[in-house]
């Protein structure tokens, strides 16, 4: 495959008290085989040791500069800046926590070189991993074939597959005709559009993007409307917040901006799509939380607190066809059901991988049900590294819950079918019929 090794990359390295992993990330990039590289740190005022670290790779190495803001003004006045103190020809934004495969430039350029020259973005599949750099593999990927991604298809993807895209590989040139990032929630996939609608996209199927992920840390408080609108800009503090319209009137503010005429109308029909998928996601996702605490409160150590997870596993069991299901809804005493049910709706639970989630199956250990509490410890105790996190976010936390953390390290470390608190005889007695 052709590959033009002059062509200049420049990678944009926005960074807010990045010190734990930036010298890490600053390591992959300069390991990279393309050697005509620009790396352009800017650091958004931080306060730990950033600026040290950013200005010792900047003095070790001419490829690299480092540029500062004094006060934090956003993530996106910062990323933006990075693409302003760019001069190559192909751009990359990079996390200042993500690592590169070596290869990683140079066969996203090769691709880029090798299409039309009206292609714009070269992204590859991801490795995600969590704080200590352990691979997460559950996590889902972008498997949509890039000849595939129409704009329409495009506007219903998920928004947590945004990243994948807007962290790939791009023509400056095309960049530089978007908006960049804006100051408001999920601007990103309002670039990531205005790229699709100046070109395709072209795709590496090999995992050399490795992006790490928060599921329990200090990223998370942001997780709130309020908390993202001002990661992206501080002015946005106390606004009202009405993320999903204010997307869909971006989409068609750069579809009147960039598309072109003929175009525009069937951009904008499916741009008027955006709010009604979004709605009904939102639906789906509160009627899954609010049935999840349904079946939460309803698992009493009386019998007939089975009857919401019968009825759960019994529609799983004739959505799924699967006959153990179907079983443990309708089969055998009323009083031996709860316990199957019980771990069929923990595993339900598991497999959402997210924080909510996570959080209602680590109370299920504490709880005054002892199907509860066997259930949550059997399906926690083999995944010891995702929920030791949680379990230092415990002791580290301003109010530790001791019977939580107590339940959760017994669940962990000791492996018992079920976490029980001492001189629960009746539990006990639970357990051994279950």
């Amino acid at each position: 495959m052709p590959h033009h090794s002059n062509a200049l990359v420049s990678v944009g390295v926005p960074v807010y008290n990045g010190a734990a992993y930036l010298a890490l990330a600053l390591e992959s990039l300069l390991a990279q085989t393309h050697r005509a590289l620009e790396i352009v740190i800017c650091d958004n005022g931080s306060t730990d040791e950033t600026p040290e670290i950013a200005r010792e790779f900047a003095a070790r190495d001419a490829r690299v500069s480092y540029h500062r803001f004094e006060q934090n003004v956003g993530a996106a006045r910062n990323f933006n800046r990075t693409l302003e103190h760019a001069n190559g020809e192909y751009f990359r934004w990079f996390g200042h926590d993500d690592v590169l495969d070596p290869s990683y430039v140079e066969r996203c350029l090769s691709e880029l070189e090798a299409a039309s020259p009206d292609h714009v973005v070269c992204y590859t599949d991801v490795d995600y991993m969590d704080e200590e750099g352990q691979a997460l593999p559950e996590r889902a990927q972008l498997s949509v074939d890039p000849r595939d991604l129409s704009f329409a298809r495009y506007v219903r993807l998920e928004a947590t597959f945004c990243p994948v895209l807007v962290f790939g590989l791009v023509r400056t040139e095309a960049l530089r005709k978007t908006r960049g990032i804006g100051g408001f929630i999920m601007s990103d996939l309002i670039t990531v559009a205005e790229l699709r609608m100046l070109g395709p996209f072209v795709r590496v199927q090999a995992p050399l993007f490795h992006q790490r992920v928060y599921p329990r840390t200090e990223r998370m408080r942001r997780n709130t409307l309020e908390g993202e609108a001002v990661w992206f800009d501080p002015k946005n503090a106390n606004k009202r917040l009405y993320p999903n319209v204010r997307i869909m009137g971006e989409y068609l503010r750069s579809i009147w901006n960039i598309a072109p005429l003929w175009k525009r109308p069937f951009y904008a029909l499916a741009a008027s799509t955006y709010l009604p998928i979004c709605c009904l996601r939102q639906t789906r996702h509160t009627v899954w939380a609010t049935w999840s605490r349904v079946l939460a409160s309803a698992m009493a150590p009386e019998r007939r607190g089975s009857v919401a997870l019968r009825a759960w596993t019994l529609l799983a069991g004739l959505r799924k066809r699967d006959g153990a299901l179907l079983a443990a809804a309708l089969g055998g005493p009323y009083g031996k059901t709860p316990a199957a049910a019980a771990q069929y709706c923990a595993k339900r639970l598991l497999s959402r991988n997210k924080p909510g989630t996570d959080a209602l199956l680590l109370s299920w250990l504490t709880s005054h049900c002892a199907q509860k509490r066997a259930a949550a410890a059997a399906v926690i105790a083999p995944l010891a590294q995702r929920f030791e996190r949680e379990l230092e976010a415990q002791a580290a936390g301003d109010e530790p819950d001791s019977a939580l953390a107590a339940a959760l390290k017994a669940a962990i470390h000791d492996q018992v079918p079920g976490v029980l608190p001492a001189g629960d005889v009746e539990g006990q007695r639970a357990v051994s019929r279950s």
